[in-house]
């Protein structure tokens, strides 16, 4: 979507046509007077949402995990092969695993560990998907737990 932005300003430099494809608008205002015309205003609105999201890609810091199943609840050896998934996040979560290992909440390094893992792949997967209905109800709720969790 940024190509087609992009290619939408370069179309719009200079010209008094919109190109199509790039979703953009164009809005005219009018400021009068004395009921008379003062100024009139030709407005070009672009796909803000979508440029949000693309920026905050392009910034965002690239991770691979690695989950491997080392053993059953049985204790049996791990029946799933290896899951390697790559992904974003606006974070760097190198740093908030270091802080949560040094607040020490859970009195255990590992699940300091996994809970800011946890925390931070739900929350940028709830972030990037913020108007999805299942997070209608949770959103809230868990603006409210970050800011008990950051004060901590």
């Amino acid at each position: 979507m940024t190509e087609a932005i992009d290619k939408c300003l370069k179309e719009l430099a200079g010209s008094t046509m919109l190109p199509r494809g790039c979703g953009a608008n164009r809005r005219t205002f009018v400021t009068t007077h004395n009921s008379q015309i003062h100024k009139s205003y030709s407005v070009i609105l672009l796909p803000i949402n979508q440029l949000k999201t693309d920026i905050m890609e392009k910034r965002a810091h690239k991770y691979k995990i690695t989950l491997e199943h080392l053993a059953t609840a049985k204790g049996e050896p791990g029946t799933h092969e290896p899951l390697q998934l790559a992904f974003d996040n606006h974070d760097d979560i190198f740093s908030i695993i270091e802080r949560m290992q040094a607040r020490n909440l859970f009195n255990n390094d590992n699940q300091s560990t996994e809970f800011a893992i946890g925390l931070k792949m739900f929350s940028e997967v709830m972030l990037k998907n913020r108007k999805h209905p299942l997070f209608e109800e949770l959103a809230p709720a868990f603006s409210e737990f970050m800011k008990k969790l950051k004060s901590m």
